[in-house]
């Protein structure tokens, strides 16, 4: 994170160049594995015609996690183990979203996740789900866009880049 705050172009500008190469590897590996599992399973999935709306609001929301947890990275430095730690405990949380209640709207990520599950299974679009997650998506950036700004900004200031 810090050879990215010192890099030439500016923190922000650095990451989103990152973020884009890494969601688009992602995509297409993800893509790519589940087309070999629907041709091993022999099972069909049901395209919606806004199916990618769905992934673009779980993107914008993935994209404001990162960000928080990147401010937490760039000031505190060596923290890859909490970054497991995290990811670890994400794990019952995100697999929790297959049944999907109405009490869950207001968990982050899960609507976009409904969303995402409705387009790939022919489900029919729920307007009140995209906007709602749609603001937590932009919750999430804003929070994340703030959130790295400050702590870069905080670390310019004292002095702590480059240093462990």
């Amino acid at each position: 994170m810090e050879h990215f705050a010192l890099a030439r172009g500016g923190l922000l500008y650095q990451l989103f160049l990152r973020i884009t190469a890494l969601a688009t590897y992602i995509l297409v590996r993800t893509i790519f594995l589940l087309f070999v599992l629907l041709l091993a399973t022999r099972t069909t999935l049901v395209f919606s015609s806004w199916w990618l709306m769905g992934v673009g609001v779980v993107l914008l929301t993935a994209v404001g996690l990162s960000l928080l947890l990147g401010a937490l990275a760039l000031y505190f430095k060596q923290i890859g183990s909490f970054f497991t730690l995290v990811q670890f405990l994400l794990i019952p949380y995100f697999l929790s979203f297959i049944q999907w209640q109405p009490y869950m709207a207001y968990l982050p990520f899960a609507p976009g996740a409904h969303l995402v599950r409705l387009g790939l299974t022919g489900g029919e679009f729920d307007r009140g789900i995209f906007l709602l997650a749609l603001f937590q998506g932009l919750f999430f950036l804003a929070a994340g866009l703030l959130a790295m700004a400050y702590m870069y900004r905080l670390v310019r200031r004292r002095g702590i880049l480059g240093r462990f």
